[in-house]
C-alpha cells in the first residue's frame, strides 16, 4: 500500500490497483503502520492523543428516564400477555409496536455491560466517522482486490481504539504515508 500524491497504489502478487486518495485510506495507513498497537480515533482525526475527552451532552438517558422506561416495559409485557389471552389482535399490534420502540431506545442508550452511553461525545463522533470512512475505502477496493479487502475487513479493528493484528506472515506494508 503506497501513497502517490492523490492516489493509493495497492499491490498483491502481480496485481496492482490504484484508488483515489480518500480520508479512509489515510486512517488505514496510520493503523497499519502501527501494527499491533491500539490507536485512539482522536489521534487519527486530530493528530494528537487526548487523555481527557470532554464535550459530551451527558447521558443519553438519565437514571429517572431509565427507571421509567423499565417500568413501562414491565407494564407492556403484562398488557401484551393480557391482549394475547383475550385474542385482541388490534391492541396486541399496538402494544408490540410500542414495546419494540421502547426496547430500541433502551438498546441505543445502553453501552457495553449495561452502562449508559454518553450523548454526542467527541470520541464517539470520531469513532463513527473513522469507521464509516474506512468501510467506504475498503468497499471501493473490494471489486478489484477482494482478497485484500477481506484481509482488511478481518484484521483491521475499528472502535474508539483501532488496531491491526494480522496473522503471522500476512501483514500489509505501507510506504510513503502522507
Amino acid at each position: 500500500m503506497t501513497c502517490e500524491e492523490d492516489t493509493w497504489l495497492f499491490a498483491m502478487g502481480s496485481s496492482q490497483h490504484r484508488l483515489k486518495a480518500v480520508k479512509g485510506w489515510s486512517y488505514v495507513a496510520e493503523i497499519l503502520s502501527r501494527e499491533g498497537e491500539s490507536v485512539h480515533v482522536l489521534e487519527l482525526t486530530s493528530g494528537a492523543y487526548r487523555h481527557e475527552v470532554d464535550g459530551d451532552a451527558g447521558p443519553v438517558l438519565d437514571e429517572q428516564a431509565r427507571r421509567a422506561y423499565a417500568a413501562r416495559a414491565l407494564e407492556l409485557r403484562q398488557e401484551i400477555a393480557e391482549a394475547e389471552d383475550n385474542n385482541d389482535l388490534g391492541r396486541l399490534a399496538k402494544l408490540n409496536a410500542e414495546f419494540e420502540l421502547l426496547t430500541t431506545e433502551l438498546v441505543l442508550a445502553t453501552g457495553l455491560g449495561g452502562r449508559g452511553k454518553r450523548a454526542a461525545s467527541v470520541a464517539q463522533r470520531a469513532r463513527t466517522s473513522v469507521k464509516q470512512a474506512i468501510r467506504r475505502a475498503i468497499a471501493a477496493l473490494k471489486p478489484s482486490m477482494p482478497e485484500l479487502a477481506l484481509h482488511l475487513e478481518t484484521h483491521l479493528k475499528t472502535g474508539v481504539l483501532c488496531s491491526y493484528v494480522p496473522p503471522q506472515g500476512k501483514r500489509i506494508l505501507v510506504t510513503d504515508t502522507p
